[in-house]
């Protein structure tokens, strides 16, 4: 913009004749700065030209036609685009550091779970020694009353999982009842082949 201000005013302003040179809008480098300001934002430039063009100054619409076309659609474009860059780079930091600080803060409530997780089957453990339970189901369920529902499940050993218990227990019921109906059956389809081969055996020697 510098070297086409010194252009501007070498071009359109240097002249003594008023008449000859537009020393308004070109007198001096600061009136040319101004100008081509005004050319960039594109308000007012066909009056600037018109001046120019009192003036007989025709070469002036190449220079307007060219300073138009690199000033304003392609710097300020240009401009445009490395504010838009600069305001998605710092969206992307700021979610980026909100992330890794969401994560710690997870991070840290994990280990405060899985801390007190630990000493509460530590404790269980010590009462199982001690003969405070009766049954292995009565130490799950009282693990179960101390979770709440936000507790990480544990999940490096399965001995303290209380889901991987409770998916266990409730597999071992399936399992029984599924050998129960099986053998229930097994039995009714023996019986049915009892009955149509006592029923044969009838129908051959007619007993």
């Amino acid at each position: 913009m510098f070297l086409f201000s010194i252009m501007g005013y070498y071009f359109f302003g240097y002249k003594s004749s008023d008449a000859e040179s537009d020393k308004e809008h070109w007198g001096d480098l600061g009136k040319a700065m101004l100008t081509l300001f005004s050319y960039v934002t594109v308000e007012g430039w066909t009056d600037l030209q018109a001046e120019l063009d009192k003036r007989d100054m025709h070469g002036s619409r190449i220079y307007t036609i060219i300073f138009i076309f690199m000033g304003h659609f392609i710097f300020t474009n240009v401009f445009i685009g490395l504010v838009i860059m600069n305001i998605h780079e710092a969206t992307e930091n700021y979610r980026r550091d909100q992330e890794i600080e969401r994560e710690q803060i997870v991070q840290r409530k994990k280990e405060y779970m899985i801390q007190r997780q630990h000493n509460e089957v530590r404790q269980m453990l010590e009462k199982q020694n001690r003969g405070d339970y009766t049954n292995f189901y009565d130490m799950v369920k009282e693990f179960q009353s101390t979770l709440r529902h936000d507790d990480y499940v544990i999940s490096v050993d399965l001995a303290t999982n209380l889901t991987w218990i409770e998916a266990a227990i409730t597999s071992l019921d399936h399992m029984e009842n599924t050998v129960y109906r099986l053998q229930m059956l097994h039995f009714e389809m023996v019986n049915l082949l009892a009955m149509m081969m006592e029923k044969k055996l009838k129908e051959r020697y007619g007993m």
